[in-house]
């Protein structure tokens, strides 16, 4: 995740997919948190596509229009934290020397250039440490195409807004769905979109894994259970010696929830629907917002950007 410069809390989250365009900002009440604004507003169709913005001033049309049209409390502020879509973003996990934070950064920068497919020049790089041992330690690499970033970039400088700083889907999801951000045996999220899904596997205290695809569970549940089905290989192959996936947590578009956890929980793992609450609301006493209940699951993403304000 990359800051531009030192994030205020008064900055609020925006995800855009090819579809839509969703608005979050939160409040702090007490220990935990309350909804200020939200919103969600359709993208037509061809402004963007797979993750790229072909339509620039439209996409800019519609998200002006947007931010003056959010339920709930006006938006005051013009910082904002945004998303970059998981399909743009290349992640790795490597085993490094034991070194310095400092020395590690130099040697980040040539050891990329192995596990991404353009020059470590194009790219805005990010890493953390997953784990420290005696002689090596595990480290997340994030590495973002610079073109699409200043895409971006350059876009909410059309709608008059100032990005404090932009992370992937798959962190800001998992920043909502984990509570306290940390899990004693990993999971794998399962990010149902309109027209992608997003699958993370998430151990310890972060991401180490995760993968896009370009269908919606709507029209091929087949291959979106397929694909979940590899990544679980993938993790036993990958991570033999380590813990077994505990659950399968899912997010996003479902109109059939029920039945979607059903057909998951066939892969021998079970399978429940996730809560974007838990680490905004932990206790389900009360109304939390007045987003429908059956689109809050679609909300994850958008919510953890909201909350990366509170985590800093």
């Amino acid at each position: 995740m990359i800051n531009f410069i030192p994030i205020k809390p008064s900055s609020f989250g925006v995800e855009i997919s090819d579809s839509c365009l969703r608005i979050v900002s939160l409040k702090k009440k007490g220990r935990f948190f309350k909804l200020a604004s939200f919103g969600k507003f359709k993208i037509p169709p061809r402004i963007i596509e797979n993750g790229e913005i072909k339509l620039q001033k439209k996409l800019a049309g519609v998200i002006k229009r947007s931010l003056i049209k959010v339920n709930g409390e006006k938006l005051k502020s013009k910082d904002i934290v945004f998303s970059l879509p998981e399909e743009k973003v290349f992640l790795k996990v490597i085993k490094m020397p034991k070194m310095t934070v400092e020395e590690l950064r130099e040697a980040t920068v040539f050891e990329v250039e192995n596990y991404i497919p353009i020059s470590v020049e194009d790219v805005y790089l990010d890493f953390i440490i997953l784990d420290r041992g005696v002689l090596d330690q595990k480290i997340l690499i994030a590495a973002s195409p610079k073109k699409v970033v200043k895409n971006y970039l350059s876009l909410f400088e059309k709608c008059g807004l100032r990005p404090q700083a932009f992370e992937t889907e798959s962190t800001a999801l998992c920043r909502a769905l984990i509570k306290e951000n940390k899990v004693e045996k990993p999971l794998l999220i399962v990010d149902l979109k309109d027209s992608k899904t997003n699958f993370i596997i998430f151990s310890k205290r972060s991401a180490i894994f995760s993968s896009s695809i370009p269908l919606s569970f709507e029209k091929d549940p087949k291959k979106i259970i397929e694909k979940a089905k590899n990544c679980i290989e993938y993790y036993k192959s990958r991570y033999s010696s380590e813990d077994k996936l505990n659950k399968i947590l899912l997010s996003g578009h479902m109109i059939a929830p029920k039945k979607i956890v059903e057909e998951f929980s066939e892969l021998g793992i079970k399978a429940e629907l996730s809560n974007p609450l838990i680490n905004i609301m932990p206790s389900k006493k009360g109304k939390f917002s007045e987003i429908p209940s059956k689109e809050l699951l679609e909300y994850g993403v958008c919510l953890g950007l909201a909350l990366r304000d509170f985590y800093q």
